[in-house]
């Protein structure tokens, strides 16, 4: 006869790794994705003006200062930064950069509300350059971006949770359903 024994039933969660986002570049069309290549052909010279302008905005997404590994991975998951990448039309080596750099923004503890807006500013500080660029047919060249910052904003979800995961739940074993049989 057991006295005071406890039944505890462990359960550990499949640690899989699904893909983030599917091989085509999120489900881009093929437009999109030439629009992209052209776009970032175009914008290439300039991403460091653009993201000295993001920089300055950057200030009053945060509170305080950044130190300098989370300024490097914010601006890291911004499409500037893979220029070259996107021009090349590598949107799944674009989005594996992305991916990686939200994990590190997540394992830095940066807010998942903070990195949006980051992103929010960058959309507006590409915007002027964006307008140069292609007066004549910004809005669709605005739409291929807007497409490429769905697919960023959604790799960002999907390492935020499975940074999460990993940490919260996924490495170690989960007791449930504990019961005492006595």
């Amino acid at each position: 006869m057991l006295k005071g024994c406890i039944l505890a039933v462990v359960m550990l969660r499949d640690l899989e790794r699904t893909p983030v986002l599917s091989q085509d570049g999120v489900v881009l069309s093929k437009k999109v994705q030439k629009d992209l290549r052209r776009l970032a052909t175009r914008l290439g010279p300039v991403a460091s003006t653009i993201e000295a302008r993001w920089r300055r905005r950057l200030n009053g997404v945060f509170d305080q200062r950044l130190d300098a590994s989370r300024q490097r991975a914010l601006a890291s998951i911004n499409p500037g930064a893979w220029m070259d990448v996107l021009a090349a039309g590598k949107l799944e080596e674009f989005f594996e950069n992305v991916e990686y750099h939200a994990r590190r923004l997540a394992k830095l503890d940066v807010p998942p509300a903070k990195v949006l807006a980051s992103v929010a500013e960058y959309e507006r500080a590409f915007a002027p350059e964006l307008k140069k660029a292609f007066p004549e047919d910004h809005a669709s060249y605005g739409s291929a971006l807007d497409h490429l910052y769905f697919g960023i904003k959604l790799t960002l979800n999907n390492a935020y949770y499975h940074v999460r995961d990993l940490n919260g739940s996924g490495l170690r074993p989960r007791t449930h359903g504990v019961k005492d049989c006595t």
